[in-house]
C-alpha cells in the first residue's frame, strides 16, 4: 500500500469505526463516536470528499501529514455551518426552540478532541506501517 493510498483509507476511519464497533454494545468511547457520526457525519464526508481529492493531488506525505494536523480546526467551521443550517430549519418548524447556536462552542471543543484523536492514531500508524526503507518520507 501507498502512503497516498493509506491516507485516503484513514479519511474513512471516523466513518466506519463507529459503525464497527456499535454491534459490540454501547459505552462510553462508542457512544462518543456515535455522537460525532450523528453530529458531524454529513459535514465530515463533505470535508472528507474534498480532501481524498486533495491527498490524490498532492501526493507528498509530508505534506499530508501537514495537513492532518490543521484539519481538525479547519473542520470546525465545515461543521458550525453545519449546525446551524439544521437550526435554522428546526427554528422553522419550531419558532419556540432555542439553545441552538449555544451549542457551536461545545462542538468545536468536542471535533478538536475526537479529531486530534484520530489525527494521532492514523500518525502513528503510519509511522509504524512505512518505518522501513525510507517509505515514511518518500511517496
Amino acid at each position: 500500500m501507498s502512503p497516498v493510498s493509506f491516507f485516503r483509507l484513514a479519511l474513512a476511519l471516523p466513518i466506519l469505526l463507529p459503525l464497527v464497533l456499535l454491534p459490540f454494545g454501547l459505552n462510553t468511547v462508542v457512544a462518543l463516536l456515535a455522537m460525532s457520526l450523528a453530529f458531524g457525519g454529513v459535514q465530515y464526508l463533505l470535508f472528507a470528499a474534498y480532501l481524498f481529492w486533495w491527498v490524490g493531488h498532492v501526493k507528498d506525505p509530508a505534506r499530508i501529514r501537514r495537513m492532518s494536523y490543521i484539519a481538525p480546526i479547519i473542520f470546525i467551521p465545515i461543521q458550525a455551518i453545519g449546525w446551524i443550517v439544521y437550526g435554522y430549519i428546526k427554528k422553522l418548524s419550531n419558532p419556540e426552540l432555542v439553545g441552538i447556536w449555544e451549542s457551536l462552542i461545545p462542538f468545536a471543543v468536542y471535533i478538536l478532541l475526537i479529531g486530534y484523536a484520530y489525527v494521532g492514531v492514523v500518525n502513528l500508524a503510519y509511522l509504524v506501517m512505512f518505518r522501513g526503507a525510507n517509505r515514511a518520507v518518500e511517496p
